[in-house]
Parts: structure tokens; C-alpha cells; sequence
């Protein structure tokens, strides 16, 4: 053995070994020889025959006597490991409920911490409100793969936040809180047939960025839109970070909604009636009325001119003279 110390062999051979100890061990669990399996689980601090045997004869009581008798060899991180291994969270959150009677109360917390999923639980339980609402909303942000946990975490945040007895910032983190939840509506209120053609799942629904979610209300796949769905396109622009991004989606909205329509009209003697079919000006009407800038609103009109993906359209001297006096009416309102 001296010749192989502290090599990768002695490793494997070390892991080989506790392996076929287990599984000997183990024929007495399976036989239900619990007291002989237990002696020998004690003797070579084998934790999972251990943590078995008391899962299986549901004797809570000896382990506890085995976290106290061996926390030092770190008995009840092993528990706690193995009860999130084999998807038991449940045992986790019961002894949530009980951490204020539990010895081994700082392991647990200890632990939890590096599984925010569950510590908010431990929070709640003693009545930190506060820092089951932070947790929940730092996991809230962290979620992508599905939209209605999101929603959970976050309405929790919110319900922790409300009960906790320190009032400082509460406003502004509640504020914060509904606007994420306002963002979750916005994919809620999407047709499924439109999420469906881009190849989303409906049925376990992903969270959606903000960009992506423009896209789907602005996208020509979404065949009964209205400028309240253009609308809320425009509304999503803020919860857009980067400027650049955010001027280029603004534009996108813009276009999709002068694509939405046929510009070809033979008689344009009455250019507002006209308008007042089309897309663009009915999402601009609707807008303005709602309590927007016509300034901040659209797009400076030279740009929409130009825009490469409209290049159909800057021939049509019809679409033009529609243009501008759409951007003249607008900026009179």
C-alpha cells in the first residue's frame, strides 16, 4: 500500500472498497436486520446505510441521535445532500418548520444557503420575511424555464415583502415586483397559436424576453392583430435596457405596423380617411390618446423613409404623401 499513497490508484481502490462495503452492508438492510446493519454503518461511518435505515423504519428520532452523535464527521450535510439526491425536499422543509428545536439548526442554514430554492422556507418559518422576499425575487430573476414559477416566486416575494415588519424600501421593491409581474402578463396575453408557430411550448411555457416578445406582437404570423397588440409592443420597449436595441426595436414596431397594410390605394384625394384604416396611424391615434409624446413617440419620419426593409414602398409616391401627412395630423394632435 505505501507503494500507491496518495496516487489516483489508491483513490480508486479507496472508492472500490467503499463501494463493496456498502453493498455488504446493504444485504443486511435489505434482510431487515436493522440493529446489525446499523452497528456495522456506525462502525465504518458508512452515512448512507445510515440515513437508509431510517428512512425505511421512518425513525426520526435516531437521526437525530446520529446527527448530534456525528456532526462533527459531517453527518447532517450528508442528510441534507442525500435528501435533495433522492428528491426528498420534503424532509428538508419539514425540518424547516422545526429549526428553531433543532441542535443542528446552523448546518442546516449553513447548507440552505447554497440551495436558495429552499432556504426562503427556513425564512418564512422563522419569520424573516424580509429575506425570504429578497430570496425569492433574486430566484425569480434567475428563472427562464418556466414562466409560471416565475410568477409563483415572484407574488411570494411580494406576499413576504408586504409581511415583513421593516417598511424600508418596501414601496419601491413592491413597485419593482409588479412590473416584472406586468412583464409575465404581456406573454400571457399572446395567442397560443402565435407562440406555437415560432415553436414555443404552451403547454410548459419558457419565460420570453422582452425582445422576443416584441417580435411575437409585432410578427405577421400574428394574423388578428390590433393596434392594442402594437400598443403593447411599444409598452414592452421598457423593460429594454440597451439604447441602440431599444431604438431599433422601436423602429421594427413601427415598420411591422406600416407592413400590417396594402399602401397600393389608387385615389388618396382624402389622404386622413385613408389613414384612418391604416395601422400606423390607428396605433399612433391610440397612443397619443393614451397620454404619449407625439414626439417621443414616433420615429423621426426620414428614418422610416429610409429604412431598407421598406424598400418596396419608397417608390410608392402614394405611401409618401400618406407618410407625411400621417406624421403632420399626429404632431397637430
Amino acid at each position: 500500500m505505501e507503494s500507491i499513497r496518495g496516487t489516483d490508484k489508491e483513490e480508486l481502490l479507496h472508492k472500490q472498497y467503499q463501494k463493496d462495503r456498502f453493498q455488504l452492508i446493504n444485504q443486511l438492510v435489505v434482510n431487515k436486520q436493522w440493529d446489525n446493519a446499523a452497528l456495522l454503518g456506525e462502525k465504518y461511518l458508512d452515512f448512507k446505510i445510515l440515513v437508509t435505515i431510517c428512512e425505511l423504519t421512518d425513525n426520526q428520532q435516531r437521526l437525530e441521535d446520529y446527527m448530534n452523535r456525528f456532526g462533527n464527521e459531517g453527518f447532517s450535510e450528508f442528510v441534507y445532500s442525500w435528501y435533495m439526491q433522492e428528491n426528498k425536499q420534503a424532509k428538508l422543509i419539514n425540518r424547516c418548520r422545526k429549526i428553531a428545536k433543532t441542535p443542528n439548526n446552523h448546518t442546516l442554514t449553513r447548507f440552505l444557503s447554497d440551495h436558495p430554492s429552499l432556504s426562503w422556507m427556513k425564512d418564512v418559518f422563522a419569520q424573516n420575511f424580509d429575506e425570504a422576499a429578497k430570496t425569492l425575487n433574486a430566484l425569480a430573476v434567475r428563472e427562464t424555464e418556466s414562466i409560471r414559477r416565475k410568477k409563483t416566486m415572484l407574488s411570494l416575494s411580494k406576499l413576504s415583502k408586504l409581511a415583513a415588519s421593516n417598511e424600508q424600501d418596501r414601496d419601491e421593491f413592491v413597485i419593482g415586483i409588479n412590473k416584472d409581474l406586468e412583464l409575465i402578463e404581456f406573454q400571457e396575453e399572446l395567442p397560443d397559436y402565435v407562440l406555437e408557430s415560432y415553436g414555443y411550448d404552451t403547454v410548459k411555457p419558457a419565460v420570453i424576453s422582452p425582445k422576443n416578445l416584441i417580435h411575437l406582437y409585432v410578427c405577421s404570423e400574428y394574423r388578428d392583430s390590433t393596434e392594442l397588440d402594437f400598443k403593447k409592443a411599444l409598452d414592452l420597449l421598457q423593460y429594454v435596457n440597451e439604447d441602440e436595441l431599444r431604438t431599433n426595436l422601436k423602429l421594427k414596431i413601427w415598420r411591422m405596423a406600416i407592413l400590417k397594410d396594402n399602401w397600393h390605394e389608387k385615389n388618396v384625394d382624402s389622404p386622413l380617411e385613408v389613414l384612418q384604416g391604416k395601422m400606423f396611424y390607428k396605433l399612433a391615434d391610440l397612443a397619443i390618446m393614451l397620454g404619449e409624446d407625439p414626439e417621443i413617440l414616433l420615429p423621426p419620419l426620414d428614418i422610416v423613409l429610409d429604412d431598407d426593409e421598406l424598400s418596396s414602398l419608397q417608390e410608392n409616391k402614394n405611401f409618401l404623401y400618406l407618410m407625411k401627412t400621417a406624421y403632420e395630423c399626429i404632431y397637430a394632435k
